[in-house]
């Protein structure tokens, strides 16, 4: 292939949105574009449903508050080996498989907070009773420790932020199941666009219609073994709807170019 044969059959350019690849005047998309107005530049979908949780989730306080705490165990942690082995003793002792706590960030923001919500429900027995032991030890744990394990243990048990735990796993998962489809190399525009409508019209419908990791706690005060502090049931339906809100709100604004244009008529590609 020639120098300027690639120039004649480009036809569109997928990128992140940073203003180095999309700027107006010296983006890299307008650079390959040139004087030639028929080329496309296409925001990557995955990118932008990125963007559009992570636009939300940091204004809900209840959000904030279960990524502090899973932050919290990751560096208590991640940062004192001591502590792991004792965590990974706690495990073996209630034949539990070790789920250490993980990194809620990382270059793949949804599938992080997504494995440290599942490591931290899946492991919750464990954690909790080493948190329960670390907050009470005052012959071996020095007193910063205590305290911070009894901070963690007051949150982990009180019954509106594990609810809320719940319904974020689940929302992510069907998130963290959208961002797969649409980094699919075979998708087609319409498959992502039709993946897109499904996941939102699910998400909506945990409104009324709880998910299966919320449905294990709904209707019960223990949680894996452990009794919960009495939780609030209006605080989480508020926190819980609000959250949907926001997200399929900016969901919809952010993908709103698939709608109109060009990517709308590749709705045409469809062979479902």
């Amino acid at each position: 292939m020639s120098e300027t044969d690639w120039k004649n059959k480009l036809v569109a350019i997928t990128t992140d949105g940073a203003s180095v690849m999309t700027g107006v005047n010296n983006g890299v998309v307008t650079k390959l574009r040139g004087d030639r107005s028929n080329v496309l530049g296409i925001h990557c979908m995955a990118h932008k449903l990125e963007l559009a949780f992570s636009d939300r989730i940091r204004k809900n306080v209840m959000v904030r508050k279960v990524e502090d705490l899973l932050s919290g165990l990751y560096t208590l942690y991640h940062k004192s080996g001591v502590n792991r082995a004792s965590l990974k003793e706690h495990f073996r002792e209630l034949h539990m498989k070790a789920l250490m706590p993980t990194r809620i960030g990382g270059t793949r923001w949804l599938p992080h907070l997504f494995n440290a919500l599942d490591h931290f429900l899946r492991g919750y027995a464990g954690i909790v009773h080493h948190l329960e032991e670390k907050s009470q030890d005052t012959t071996n744990t020095n007193a910063v420790l205590r305290a911070k394990a009894k901070g963690f243990h007051n949150i982990a048990k009180d019954g509106v932020v594990l609810r809320f735990c719940c319904f974020l796993h689940d929302t992510i998962y069907q998130l963290s199941n959208l961002s797969k489809s649409l980094q699919r190399s075979v998708s087609t525009l319409a498959e992502a666009q039709s993946c897109l409508s499904s996941t939102q019209a699910v998400i909506e419908k945990y409104k009324s219609r709880p998910g299966p990791k919320l449905r294990s706690v709904l209707d019960t005060d223990t949680y894996e073994g452990v009794l919960l502090k009495p939780s609030d049931a209006g605080q989480y339906d508020k926190a819980k709807n609000e959250l949907i809100d926001s997200l399929c709100q900016c969901i919809t604004a952010r993908f709103s170019d698939v709608n109109s244009g060009v990517l709308h008529a590749m709705r045409l590609t469809s062979f479902q």
